[in-house]
């Protein structure tokens, strides 16, 4: 139910701002960074 609206959403804010992949990029590395942390 939620995955259509997601989708949307995701597609409307690429559309609308160019640089969301590099910002979502960015967002991941932090928290795979933040994970490899709380590992050690």
């Amino acid at each position: 139910f939620q995955t259509p609206i997601i989708l949307l959403t995701n597609n409307y804010i690429q559309r609308a701002h160019p640089w969301t992949a590099l910002m979502k990029a960015v967002t991941v590395s932090i928290g795979h960074w933040l994970l490899l942390c709380d590992w050690n």
